[in-house]
């Protein structure tokens, strides 16, 4: 027997939409119902493997029930905005798989289905219907069986004949009776006052319809529900006719046309468009690409067969292969891959540049014309992804996953597909400046770095890991001098037994496992007991030995001394780089243990220095050019510290009296503006209530105006692209900007204002690094830690060669508020004057 499946698709697209996030392209359209219909859609083809398919929906609201019963369903609450875009999304998805749907004026999709399930009958087929409305039930019997979406939009419950009597006790075709009855408040069906489904089954089961009942209503519960069935009889009757589902809508179709074919090639442009990067590999859409198995390989290639081409190229541990678009070329000797790589006629594209390049390095080579790469590309138009790997690129750029290593030569096939549509999205976007001139070049600049290393003083390194194990120790006796006896420090459940049963500290949180004993929890307690500053000093020095001192030990060159740290290029969303191996950007400097690590971080010539160049306030001055704001414009020009100006705003004081306390209250708010600080937030940092904070905040806005300004604008613009931009372009993508949730929506509008001042912050440090590496300078670029540059210069160039990075620093783009860059020199990155 074949089998026709038929969806309630406004269910289908309710459910998902409420049971899912409210999900958003990174263009701000919504798409959360659209995907979790889709997801159910494409699992029910996969399971049921149906014959035939059928979605119904309703067409407006009004149909022939009204002229029964006016406020019939009028309860019900106006379809979200977020939502009723995506029904016409769905309907063009619908189109592309080749799944007809249909909706009829005056009717419902439940009479569209009944219709649908009384003519499959003839036809002998089997149907299922899926859907959350338990109305649906009364069309079961021997040829129809209903799947009711329960929780989410992946659990369901099936009901044949069987099913619903177990449950019910009564046939399928009664179940309109017990609508009768009882109502239906979702659907505004009044039913009789007082009657519930209990009773109403009690009723029809032993009277079978309403009919029976109200033969028999003298006999019906006592004198109270008599009087109640009697004065809603009309009531009970009509409520009956509303919940019966009408099987003659005049609907044109032959089951012919509920065929299941296969989707247009246009779906997965869509799915993209969508970032249903998941469903993709489900589409069953005969493509090139993913009938491709294994490419035809050209050979061993000579070098010189790919001159004055464009080429992707895909490097394994001892082969490179090449693909020119139609052909692969393969390339196994060391000396063929040296000149394919270091031939400058060779346009290239590639998946890592900056692994490129140190893979050639290793092979003594120095690649030319590398053209493009791919995850550099990848990363400026999703910013947000955590991986982009070759599976990720291919899926979303060529709609496919033909990618795998049992046949590398196909990476390189995809490699030059992917990069044209990177390319022609990159542009279209206005981000392919930003590609060419900064990300691009910025990659050679951080392999350099990381080739150069910083070289490290293993004496001293030594002497600081001595220094902490003694501090340590130190710390264990007076935290032992509290408790009866010694307990292991570093074992939580050990701790919160002494601290909260012991020690008989108020319990702040409990974890499934026992007491929470984190930093939060013990910061609480700070003032409860005085073990708890020993052991915050405890847990902090313990940090910084092993993830530093001990850590970067082991990452020392065993043949240069030196530790070459990882510069990534495409983590963070806002721009910024970030370093693994060890992380530079994360050692604890606002604390002197902290501070003490960049003792080890040393020249590797005696005659030479090492060079901090840090720009002095940049988000803050960023600020100022963005919002325009006239008095924080004024402060900067006038070289005033702006911490001091603003506390002189705020507090309506003259600079000369501006106090201690009240410079440090401006800076919190000053830097606190730039990520988007609440009262909260501003309370807790300095202490104070949060009526105090608020007015502070209000004050700062009511001086400085064009900031107040700038903020809401920002967030207005961010609502209406669902992006916001860097003065250089960069692109942050803010899906929650419209959430329903307060929390993720302000969480959202914090990032849309910081993201364009801290990423043209992280853009103008990229562009001093790409123009100081151009410059050549007689210098070692080693470190970039946030804002700051750190060099290696020797002695006797040292006041040459500063000015100009100085120059270059400060000179990187022209703002209405001049970028000025601190500089300090020592014989170590601590020792700094």
């Amino acid at each position: 027997m074949k089998k026709l499946i038929v969806i309630d698709g406004n269910s289908l697209i309710y459910r998902a939409f409420f049971a899912l996030p409210l999900l958003q392209t990174e263009g701000g359209r919504y798409t959360n119902g659209v995907y979790g219909f889709t997801t159910m859609l494409l699992k029910m083809l996969e399971d049921e493997k149906p014959d035939y398919m059928l979605v119904a929906f309703d067409k407006g609201k009004k149909n022939f029930r009204h002229d029964t019963y006016k406020e019939y369903k009028g309860h019900r609450p106006s379809t979200p905005d977020e939502l009723r875009e995506q029904f016409k999304t769905v309907k063009e998805m619908l189109e592309l798989m080749n799944i007809k749907f249909y909706e009829a004026e005056n009717y419902e999709a439940d009479d569209i289905i009944g219709t649908v399930c009384e003519q499959a009958k003839g036809q002998k087929l089997k149907t299922t219907v899926v859907t959350g409305d338990k109305d649906i039930l009364q069309l079961v019997d021997e040829s129809v069986e209903v799947m009711l979406t329960r929780k989410g939009i992946t659990n369901t419950e099936r009901y044949d004949v069987e099913k619903f009597k177990e449950v019910y006790g009564i046939n399928p075709a009664q179940f309109i009776d017990i609508k009768g009855l009882m109502g239906d408040s979702s659907d505004n069906i009044p039913g009789v006052p007082g009657v519930g489904e209990k009773t109403a089954l009690k009723f029809i089961k032993k009277y079978k319809d309403i009919e029976g009942v109200y033969e028999n209503v003298e006999e019906c519960g006592g004198p109270k529900m008599r009087e109640k069935l009697k004065a809603n009889k009309d009531i009970a009757f009509i409520s009956k006719d509303l919940a019966t589902i009408f099987k003659e809508v005049p609907i044109d179709f032959k089951f012919e046309d509920l065929n299941i074919g296969i989707f247009d090639v246009k779906l997965k442009d869509m799915f993209m468009d969508l970032e249903f990067n998941s469903l993709l590999p489900k589409l069953n859409i005969e493509t090139p690409q993913q009938q491709l198995k294994e490419l035809e390989i050209k050979g061993n290639t000579n070098a010189k067969d790919l001159q004055n081409k464009k080429v992707a190229f895909w490097w394994t541990d001892s082969t490179i292969y090449v693909c020119d678009g139609k052909l692969v070329y393969k390339l196994e000797d060391e000396k063929q891959m040296n000149q394919f790589l270091c031939d400058e006629s060779i346009d290239k594209i590639c998946y890592d540049k900056k692994s490129v390049l140190h893979k050639a390095s290793d092979i003594g080579c120095q690649p030319k014309e590398l053209k493009f790469c791919s995850v550099i590309a990848a990363y400026l138009l999703k910013p947000e992804q955590k991986e982009y790997t070759m599976e990720f690129l291919s899926t979303n750029y060529i709609g496919n996953t033909a990618v795998c290593d049992e046949f590398p030569q196909n990476y390189s096939y995809a490699l030059y597909n992917i990069a044209q549509n990177l390319k022609k999205e990159l542009e279209e976007k206005k981000l392919w400046k930003l590609y060419l001139e900064l990300e691009l070049p910025l990659t050679e600049v951080l392999y350099t770095m990381e080739r150069n290393g910083v070289n490290i003083d293993r004496e001293h390194l030594t002497e600081l890991k001595d220094e902490f194990s003694k501090r340590l120790a130190d710390l264990e006796e007076k935290i032992y001098s509290y408790t009866d006896e010694k307990f292991n420090i570093n074992s939580p459940k050990q701790l919160g037994k002494i601290l909260f049963e012991e020690l008989n500290l108020p319990v702040i949180k409990k974890t499934k496992t026992g007491y929470s004993t984190d930093v939060s929890v013990l910061e609480k307690l700070r003032t409860e007991h005085p073990i708890i500053e020993h052991l915050l000093q405890y847990r902090m020095v313990a940090k910084i030995k092993s993830t530093y001192l001990e850590g970067m030990e082991g990452l020392i060159g065993k043949n240069d001394g030196k530790i070459h740290t990882h510069f990534n290029q495409t983590i963070t969303a806002t721009g910024r780089l970030s370093s693994t191996e060890p992380n530079l950007q994360n050692i604890p400097i606002r604390v002197e243990e902290g501070r003490k690590v960049r003792k080890i971080f040393v020249p590797h010539q005696k005659d030479n220095i090492l060079v901090s160049l840090d720009y002095s306030q940049i988000e803050l001055r960023i600020m100022a050019h963005m919002s325009q704001d006239s008095v924080m414009i004024d402060g900067f020009k006038k070289e005033q510290d702006i911490h001091t100006r603003t506390a002189a705003e705020v507090y309506g004081v003259d600079l000369e009296e501006v106090t201690y306390e009240q410079r440090r209250n401006a800076k919190a708010v000053n830097f606190g503006i730039v990520y988007g600080i609440s009262d909260y937030g501003l309370s807790q940092n300095l202490g104070i209530s949060r009526k105090q904070a608020k007015e502070y905040i209000d004050r700062y806005f009511e001086r400085y105006v064009g900031v107040k300004s700038f903020i809401e604008e920002t967030v207005e613009k961010a609502k209406e692209k669902g992006y916001v931009t860097t003065l250089f372009n960069r692109r942050r993508y803010i899906p929650e900007i419209n959430s329903r949730s307060f929390h993720r929506r302000s969480f959202a509008e914090r990032t849309a204002v910081n993201t364009p001042i801290q990423g043209t912050a992280a853009d103008i440090i990229k562009k001093a690094m790409v123009d100081i590496h151009k410059a050549n300078l007689a210098c070692d670029m080693l470190l970039q830690v946030h804002d700051d540059l750190v060099f290696e210069i020797d002695k006797s160039k040292a006041d040459q060669v500063i000015p100009q990075i100085r120059t270059l620093m400060e000179g990187t783009i022209k703002l209405d508020v001049a970028l000025t860059v601190d500089v300090n020199k020592g014989n170590n990155w601590y020792n700094m004057e």
